[in-house]
């Protein structure tokens, strides 16, 4: 996902979410990147340049917790894998596994994840992206805020969006709430 908004004639701020998948555990990765241009979403104004970003990102230490909580309707199964918690985010790995009937009817099939504390408060879920080996069960993650640090458990609540693809059509489907006892 990304963003971007103008804040002078000539300054721009934005921000990219990406989740890449690696072999195996990275604590620091190498990134290089050079757009070409940028669209502003808003106006769909296209500003070309010549840019070039080298960073080194270095992993945000923070306490994980291995979840395995699911929930599942008419097919679709949706799993939460994983809570990774920072000072200043929340990372949540979940899956989602259709059955084959389900595939067949729709060509596109995604969970994405609404989420509440037990005290009421809401957070914005970022989707990251995701990875799937067979075009019908994903393995996503989402960021979001940091939780509120007075909340016991969360409640995570996914909508899978059931497509035809090429805007033929589409439903939306709402699971049981999935709630986990955070571990403090």
């Amino acid at each position: 996902s990304s963003s971007l908004k103008k804040i002078g004639d000539t300054q721009y701020v934005g921000m990219i979410t990406s989740t890449p998948f690696f072999d195996s555990k990275q604590d620091v990765v190498t990134v290089k990147w050079r757009p070409r241009s940028i669209v502003n979403e808003e106006t769909m104004k296209e500003i070309k340049g010549e840019w070039n970003f080298d960073f080194i990102l270095r992993e945000v230490k923070g306490e994980v917790q291995s979840v395995a909580d699911s929930t599942s309707k008419d097919g679709i199964k949706v799993t939460i894998n994983e809570i990774r918690s920072t000072d200043i985010s929340t990372v949540i790995e979940y899956s989602q596994k259709v059955d084959r009937s389900v595939s067949e009817m729709w060509e596109w099939v995604t969970a994405e994840l609404f989420v509440m504390d037990n005290l009421g408060n809401e957070y914005k879920v970022n989707g990251n992206g995701g990875h799937s080996e067979n075009e019908q069960d994903f393995y996503w993650s989402a960021t979001m805020g940091k939780i509120n640090e007075q909340a016991t458990s969360l409640f995570f609540t996914p909508e899978v969006i059931l497509s035809e693809g090429s805007g033929q059509g589409h439903e939306t489907l709402t699971l049981d709430p999935i709630e986990v006892k955070l571990e403090k």
